[in-house]
Order: structure tokens, then C-alpha cells, then sequence
């Protein structure tokens, strides 16, 4: 019976000698991966892409409270029989367009950060109008 790994073999292994390390992987890869290993990426080099959040944070509470405030300013120029198509059209619309915009934004890399700020901006105007809705009422003397 011969031995696992003879002398003249490219995998002979002198005893008491650590083993070689393992072969360069593909580029992209850590070293000893094959072609079916999972895609490696050095830490802290990752690019942060996708616009600015806080920018987006800021441009949604704008739009969300100054576009109401706009839509019922420009409610006053239509008649009064039209006030049902006026509400659709200056207030439900506009803001279905910003809930389907930031949510499209959101989901492209390009512009998943400015998205996500669009996003958030909806939950801080609700909070911070409910806590000015409360604070109001609380103060509020019949």
C-alpha cells in the first residue's frame, strides 16, 4: 500500500510542517474560494449611494405641510357647487402622486435614500401634527 501523498507529489507534506495556504481565490473573492463562493467585499468600502436622507426628510415635511395649505388657498377661487370635485382634485390626488412618488424613489438604488426621507417625512408630519393637535385641545377652555 503506498502513502497518501509520496514524496514527488505536488501535494507532498513534509511531517511537522504547517500546511501551504490556500490558493488565490477569483478577483472579488477571499483567498481559497472557488468560482461558487459568495461575493467578498473588504470592510468600510462600501459606497453609500441613493441620495441624502435628510434631504428628503426635509423636502416631504415642506411639501406636506405647505401643499395642503396651498390646496386650500386655491379652493376658494373654484364655486361652491364644486367643493366635492375640489377636495379630489387638490388634496386626495396630490397626495396619492407623493405617496407613489416617494415610494418609486425609495425602491431605485440611485435614489433609495432620498426616498426613504420622503417616507419618513409622512410619519413626522403626522406625529408632530397630532402633538400640536393635543396640545391645542388641551389648552382649549369652553
Amino acid at each position: 500500500m503506498s502513502a497518501p501523498n509520496p514524496p514527488g507529489s505536488p501535494d507532498f507534506q513534509p511531517p511537522g510542517q504547517p500546511p501551504p495556504p490556500p490558493p488565490p481565490g477569483p478577483p472579488g473573492f477571499p483567498p481559497g474560494a472557488g468560482a461558487g463562493g459568495s461575493r467578498w467585499i473588504p470592510p468600510g468600502k462600501g459606497a453609500r449611494g441613493g441620495g441624502s436622507l435628510l434631504l428628503g426628510l426635509v423636502v416631504g415635511v415642506v411639501v406636506m405641510v405647505g401643499g395642503p395649505l396651498l390646496s386650500a388657498a386655491l379652493a376658494n377661487l373654484f364655486p361652491a357647487g364644486w367643493a366635492e370635485s375640489t377636495v379630489l382634485v387638490l388634496f386626495v390626488l396630490p397626495g396619492l402622486v407623493y405617496l407613489i412618488g416617494s415610494i418609486i424613489l425609495a425602491s431605485r438604488p440611485a435614489t433609495s435614500r432620498f426616498g426613504a426621507g420622503l417616507l419618513l417625512a409622512i410619519g413626522v408630519v403626522v406625529l408632530l401634527g397630532a402633538g400640536i393637535c393635543f396640545a391645542l385641545l388641551a389648552s382649549w377652555t369652553p
